[in-house]
């Protein structure tokens, strides 16, 4: 995998020209027909694939475990990739309705136990009845038949160093001892060796021809750049597999999947498979019963005039008893979706289940909705606002009055019952806008950013009776950007982005699997057996250097002081200092900046 890296940064800049032999535009296009979204690209490069189908309206996520990777998709592109291992998806059971690993991985990145594991992995978090496609190297017909007799293409590996080194030998007038060393790659006699180099001198395949103008002007540019043809050369693999079509299918079934669809293009081999749907979803997750209380299958909704879909292709199942958190930020779908569930909005496709299947009608009964916008008469008093909704629920008499005064004392407002609403703070409204929800005792609670904006009192008096409610076996599903609030109440949380759930699971439970500890580490300089070191200790899953700085991305479970004393330990044995800038430990913050891109939104400032 260090020869890849290495080769993957090398030629970073002039990725783009190379990646549609990994997966490129024409293989994508081939797709469309039967492509359904989310869709997730396992070894995204650069991202030109993401880009070209989120051109084309489809929600789409991309993946590489190459940091320069991402960072040139995030400078070139503006696209936030998430940085992983295809073989640990970040990403939740189900979530892709389209899995798409390209060559970069199957080919280059992957052999035995471990492509095992990357496409469980993909079948993992592709949807039931979604199509897994995986590419494969494939050149022109052309070029391969040249490259086989050549001895490019032997042993069941492309060696793309190989086709440089029979240049530098022709040009140096050296045909003899060329045609040797064709005939130590090929296996065949140095005299039948000669002979195929000389047809190829005489008579190239115009294929052939426009592969080597492609690579010469890529190099030209470089050199241009002060890139030096030897660099870029020097830093390819010694080989990568080629499977012709009966390998990959071989290589598939060794895996379990079988009867796939095989698509060609000039550069690319792609074998897509169809997941078996499920007859049902499986409980949600801690479900005593089997039966989530609340389920949501494959969702959608656009907004009239919109661009593209507010949640798209959305599933997720909540216990009953559990407080399920969906954790985002603004934009991410989170308020769209709690409208759908709640019923004031329809879904454009998909399903929504409450257990026992319930009717409309009954469901309204038994849920509380709690907006994000304030839901309240500002003339009336808090008593009178309180007593109003209980009697839209159908609660009156001795019943409404001892449930008004019991939520009032709860959120610490019962001196206050008798005042007018609009004179209050907006802390104090939004105590009051929560417990208006929970008036008519609901089994389910919607609750839509309830803390949004509010001060410190206000917010742990709404945290206080968000445990009471579950302590009474109250079922809360609970949306929020502040990552503190999820870690604190919820039992599972799911990130949310660009209208799909990508990552789900306990808190705990999603930073251990994901988590990332960071150290940055100060130095005035740092000459490249130091970064080289770094990159060499075993707990460290990235090393990245900035202007006098570098950052060591390690596992979160690690010991980070002994860590940093060795790093420092290596430094001075090279007569670097390495100084401590900072550590940052693993969170949810973190993951969702790592499987997204993106920060969820700054904290405000607490209210009045």
């Amino acid at each position: 995998m260090e020869d890849l890296d290495r080769w993957w940064a090398a030629w970073a800049p002039w990725w783009e020209h190379m990646e549609d032999r990994h997966f490129g535009r024409a293989a994508a296009s081939l797709l469309l027909r039967d492509l359904e979204g989310p869709v997730l690209v396992v070894g995204a490069g650069q991202g030109i694939i993401v880009e070209h189908y989120r051109r084309l309206g489809f929600v789409a996520h991309g993946l590489d475990r190459s940091r320069r990777m991402v960072v040139e998709a995030r400078r070139r592109r503006g696209l936030d990739l998430v940085l992983a291992d295809a073989r640990a998806l970040p990403f939740r059971d189900r979530s892709f309705a389209t899995v798409i690993l390209s060559s970069g991985v199957v080919d280059y990145g992957a052999a035995g136990d471990e492509l095992s594991r990357m496409f469980a992995e993909a079948m993992r978090a592709l949807a039931p009845g979604g199509r897994l496609a995986a590419a494969f190297y494939r050149l022109d017909p052309a070029i391969e038949e040249v490259y086989r007799r050549l001895g490019v293409i032997a042993d069941g590996h492309y060696h793309p160093r190989r086709m440089f080194d029979i240049e530098d030998m022709v040009r140096a007038n050296h045909p003899g001892l060329c045609a040797m060393q064709i005939a130590r790659w090929s296996g065949q006699s140095v005299p039948r060796s000669f002979f195929h180099l000389a047809r190829v001198g005489l008579s190239r395949p115009r294929a052939l021809r426009a592969e080597e103008e492609r690579m010469h002007d890529l190099l030209r540019q470089a050199a241009e750049a002060g890139v030096s043809r030897q660099a870029l050369v020097g830093s390819m693999p010694e080989g990568i597999p080629y499977r012709t079509e009966a390998e990959v299918r071989a290589l598939l079934s060794g895996v379990g999947l079988r009867d796939v669809e095989i698509l060609s293009t000039a550069d690319c081999t792609i074998a897509c498979f169809r997941k078996e749907a499920e007859r049902s979803v499986t409980a949600a997750a801690g479900s005593s019963t089997g039966e989530p209380h609340l389920r949501a299958e494959r969702v959608h909704k656009r907004y009239r005039g919109a661009a593209s879909d507010a949640v798209r292709g959305l599933s997720l199942a909540v216990a009953r008893g559990e407080v399920f958190g969906l954790l985002g930020p603004n934009g991410a779908g989170k308020t769209t979706t709690l409208s759908m569930l709640a019923g004031l909005l329809a879904p454009d496709r998909g399903t929504i289940h409450f257990a026992g299947g319930l009717g409309p009608a009954a469901v309204r009964r038994r849920l509380g909705v709690v907006p994000q916008e304030l839901a309240l008469h500002p003339r009336l008093t808090a008593r009178e606002n309180l007593r109003y909704f209980g009697a839209l629920y159908g609660v009156r008499g001795a019943e409404l009055r001892r449930r008004t005064e019991e939520l009032l004392d709860a959120v610490g407002l019962a001196d206050r019952s008798d005042e007018r609403v609009e004179t209050w703070s907006g802390g104090m409204k939004r105590r009051l806008n929560l417990v208006a929800g929970l008036v008519h005792e609901p089994e389910l609670v919607l609750l839509d950013e309830p803390t949004v904006g509010v001060d410190p009192q206000s917010r742990n008096r709404i945290f206080e009776l968000c445990a009471t409610l579950r302590r009474r076996g109250v079922t809360m599903l609970y949306t929020t950007h502040y990552v503190e609030e999820a870690s604190r109440i919820c039992d599972r949380v799911a990130i949310m982005d660009r209208g799909t759930v990508i990552v789900e699971g306990a808190p705990r439970e999603i930073v251990a699997r994901l988590g990332h500890t960071r150290i940055e580490l100060h130095a005035r300089a740092l000459p490249d057996r130091v970064l080289d070191g770094l990159r060499r200790l075993p707990e460290a899953r990235w090393v990245e250097r900035q202007a006098d700085s570098v950052t060591i991305t390690a596992r979160p479970d690690i010991d980070a002081l002994d860590l940093i004393e060795r790093a420092r330990a290596l430094g001075r044995r090279e007569g670097a200092e390495l100084l401590l800038g900072g550590i940052s430990e693993p969170g949810l913050e973190g993951v969702f900046l790592d499987v997204t891109g993106r920060s969820l939104r700054d904290q405000p400032e607490d209210a009045a």
